[in-house]
């Protein structure tokens, strides 16, 4: 590589990186709000893709399933920190609740009240 292309080069990527810094300081919450849905959103489908491997014969696959869809959804709402740390609180659980590959009443009622009680304090 010549030493003007080498220079150009570094030129273009530090002006990138100053442009995305500006805008990310000035309009941040702009790139928040759009990176968390996408985050949300795909881990979502991730946990849906390995629920639906892993407990193939469950009765409380559906219902679970559909608790962690509407909290995402009122996640969506939340600001970007909390709704990621919330997020990371419910999937910690999940993952602990599922080790050992079943499902049972217990550890349902265990995630229903995660979420439900987060639910509530946010009413009150």
């Amino acid at each position: 590589m010549k030493k003007g292309c080498f220079f150009i080069f570094v030129l273009i990527i530090t002006v990138i990186v100053a442009v995305s810094i500006y805008l990310f300081k000035n309009d941040g919450e702009i790139f928040k709000k759009v990176s968390k849905e996408k985050i949300l959103d795909f881990a979502y489908s991730k946990f849906e893709d390995k629920f639906d491997s892993t407990f193939i014969k469950s009765s409380y696959k559906d219902s679970i399933k559909i608790l962690l869809n509407d909290k995402i959804n009122r996640l969506k709402n939340e600001e970007f920190n909390l709704a990621m740390k919330n997020f990371g609180e419910i999937s910690d659980l999940i993952n602990k609740l599922t080790k050992d590959g079943k499902i049972d009443s217990l550890d349902f009622i265990e995630i229903k009240k995660l979420v439900i009680n987060d639910e509530r304090s946010k009413k009150n």
